[in-house]
């Protein structure tokens, strides 16, 4: 077999796999450890200020516009997880003067590692035909898989580090992007700082404008958007903390990663949108309508990889009550401490939930997955189960006594009635 022929077979049968079986260790590692990883980011990205800040000094730099980590594939080459960082005024690639350091991604580039020792291995069954250097160009273009851990990472961990005192003494321009990419190639925003002052009625317009690319990773903080029809447009990774979004319609966006501290939502219709990641801590959202949303932890598919898996939604201390999640996808969603009486979850996906310490008064869990639910220390007086999970619901016996057990017969009458009339 010569290497026209070889190489197609090594892909299939050999990269393929083991690609699979290196990138699903580092999702479970991102899954499991991400807050850990966040807090190693944190203390990197303050070291990293602290050096752009003593470069911004000495070389008499102009306030920062851009922070890019870009991917050294050259570094990569000889074994080395490092990332160039650039601090450069508004101008960006035509800063002549960037401030520069680095960072080690080796808690994720250190799976493509392994993945080069496995695929090396495997190459020896074909008989020279695909030598060293071919693994090692290999190893070169599969590392954007791994690289996208990088990004996500800094997306999940950059809401906090950016608080730090170290990058607060930075000098930065009004509008400041933090960005991921190779060097010299494309890269994309992962945090955006915009302190201009904004008027409420010209960001309304410019979304009714209705553009499909331009409002992903932006800012629409402390705004006057309620009763706006903002449905089907692309807010992914976007902020709207300590914003009023009253009775908007949201419905059918994708709305990822999308940050919503304490904001005002009641009554706001988020119905069949795309929220994984999202933060609603301390948020108001009486009456707000979150049926069909897609918001699970994870990869998209258990079983196949595609792109980094999304980390939970959280309610975190928010005001829910009467709100519904019917039919809603929420696996390992957080909702600690949260009021959350008269909230309905009928035929939800709640798997590994966090209830803990929340408010569940009169809350309907009918004909709901409840796998590894956590209702310690929750309130669930008058909330409604289906009967069928009375031995599977991790309720302690004071909890228990105090719920009602819908049978099989009612659920069903329940959930046709509830489900026929909700739109599709």
């Amino acid at each position: 077999m010569d290497k026209t022929e070889a190489m197609p077979h090594f892909m299939t049968n050999v990269v393929e796999p083991a690609r699979l079986r290196a990138l699903m260790r580092l999702e479970q590692d991102f899954q499991t450890n991400k807050n850990a990883l966040a807090t190693q980011w944190t203390i990197a990205f303050q070291r990293i200020c602290k050096q752009l800040g003593g470069e911004q000094i000495r070389k008499d730099k102009a306030s920062i516009g851009h922070i890019t980590f870009s991917l050294l594939r050259t570094e990569l080459a000889v074994g080395r997880a490092i990332y160039l960082v650039e601090a450069t005024d508004s101008s960006w690639f035509f800063d002549r003067n960037p401030c520069q350091t680095e960072y080690d991604a080796s808690w994720a580039l250190a799976y493509l590692e392994q993945l080069k020792a496995e695929i090396n291995g495997g190459s020896k069954a074909y008989m020279g035909a695909i030598t060293l250097p071919d693994v090692e160009q290999l190893i070169l273009r599969e590392a954007v898989h791994f690289h996208q851990y990088v990004i996500q990472l800094a997306r999940y961990a950059l809401p906090m580090a950016i608080q730090s005192q170290e990058f607060v003494e930075l000098s930065i321009e009004d509008i400041v992007e933090i960005r991921v990419g190779e060097y010299m190639d494309v890269s994309e925003v992962v945090y955006k700082i915009d302190r201009r002052t904004r008027d409420a009625q010209s960001v309304r317009d410019w979304i009714a404008e209705g553009s499909k690319q331009e409002y992903a990773y932006e800012v629409f903080d402390r705004l006057d958007l309620s009763k706006g029809e903002y449905s089907e447009l692309d807010f992914r990774y976007s902020r709207f903390e300590q914003s009023d979004l009253s009775a908007s319609r949201c419905n059918g966006c994708v709305l990822i990663g999308t940050r919503w501290n304490h904001s005002r939502l009641a009554d706001a219709d988020f119905s069949h949108s795309m929220l994984s990641g999202a933060d609603f801590c301390q948020s108001e959202l009486t009456g707000a309508d979150f049926r069909g949303i897609q918001a699970s932890q994870g990869l998209l598919e258990p079983d196949s990889w595609e792109m980094p898996g999304f980390w939970e939604i959280t309610f975190a201390e928010a005001n829910v009550e009467g709100a519904s999640f019917v039919g809603a996808q929420l696996a390992g969603a957080k909702f600690s401490r949260a009021n959350l009486v008269d909230v309905n979850f009928a035929g939800a996906d709640l798997a590994d939930v966090s209830f803990t310490d929340a408010n569940l008064r009169g809350a309907v869990f009918v004909g709901a997955s409840i796998v590894a639910v956590d209702f310690t220390g929750a309130d669930v007086e008058g909330a409604t189960f289906s009967a069928r999970d009375r031995g599977n619901v991790n309720l302690d016996e004071q909890q228990q006594a105090t719920v009602i057990w819908m049978e099989a017969e009612s659920e069903g009458a329940y959930l046709d009635e509830l489900f026929y009339s909700v739109p599709r």
